[in-house]
């Protein structure tokens, strides 16, 4: 499976979401990447870009536990928006005075998932075609970061 990830930064800052989404399009529809995604906070994402560059697939969706439901979607995107403006969640980088110190990996280590956990996943979403199993050690220098300039950073 060719797969593509747009991150670093916030992808939708340029021209409002337009760059990344013609992006996304030129991916999927001229490279026949099967995979396309975007890492974004989400305080940019509008319901206006997703009916211009969305494409997505409800079954897929579905198999892979994310139901659309009551398809409240940016709704809930907006709460988490206000939830991360007031307590910072969703925080990766380490800053110092906010979220280091001497415990700060530690507190990390309740987070990781061990090899048996991440097979028991496999195993129960082993009919979901489009999966693809990407585990720790598979992951760990397999991504290239490019600045925008298409220069390793």
């Amino acid at each position: 499976m060719r797969k593509i990830n747009f991150s670093g930064g916030e992808p939708f800052i340029v021209k409002k979401g337009a760059f990344v989404g013609k992006l996304v399009k030129f991916c999927k529809q001229t490279l026949g990447d099967e995979s396309v995604s975007i890492v974004s906070n989400g305080s940019l994402v509008s319901e206006r870009w997703f009916e211009q560059y969305g494409d997505f697939d409800a079954d897929t969706n579905e198999k892979i536990g994310r139901q659309q439901g009551q398809k409240r979607h940016l709704i809930s995107l907006r709460s988490v928006r206000r939830l991360c403006v007031d307590y910072k969640v969703f925080q990766c980088l380490l800053i110092d005075g906010e979220n280091t110190g001497r415990d700060a990996l530690r507190r990390a280590e309740s987070f990781v998932i061990t090899n048996a956990e991440f097979d028991e996943f496999l195993i129960r979403h082993k009919d979901v075609e489009c999966l693809v199993p990407e585990s720790n050690e598979k992951m760990q220098n397999s991504y290239l970061i490019l600045d925008e300039y298409v220069s390793l950073t």
